[in-house]
């Protein structure tokens, strides 16, 4: 029982913030059984405009240390990695039309990690957030 009223606590701070974000005006009655093509293909077509061409492994390959970077550039980083595993999971054959862990975990990770840099004053707003604020049912 207490698990289920932090989880709720959690869902209902998320929403606040996507409410402050202005993703959202309300909080929504339920999640959606599945994910839409409009939305995953509406996802994949925001994040390759925002990535402008770079893949998965050129991020991985970036051979700076994660200790050394300064924290605009580890959210941005962990930004960067989120949208690419993301699309990339939604793109795959891996991830059905159904929703699943995956998908979910990666996508409220990102929405945490884009809220916190935009919070900060790192990024503005962009298309990406709404759908990415879709995909992870906050």
């Amino acid at each position: 029982m207490a698990s289920m009223k932090a989880g709720r606590a959690a869902w209902v701070g998320r929403m606040h913030r996507a409410i402050e974000m202005e993703l959202t005006d309300r909080f929504p009655c339920g999640r959606q059984p599945r994910i839409s093509d409009r939305l995953r293909h509406a996802f994949a077509r925001e994040a390759d405009q925002e990535l402008g061409g770079i893949d998965l492994e050129t991020v991985l390959a970036d051979e700076t240390p994660f200790d050394a970077m300064s924290v605009a550039e580890k959210l941005a980083h962990l930004d960067q990695l989120g949208v690419l595993l993301l699309r990339d999971t939604l793109r795959d054959g891996e991830s059905t039309k159904s929703r699943n862990r995956k998908v979910d975990a990666i996508a409220r990770s990102l929405f945490e990690t884009r809220y916190t840099r935009i919070k900060r004053g790192d990024k503005q707003r962009s298309p990406l957030d709404a759908l990415i604020h879709a995909l992870a049912m906050v």
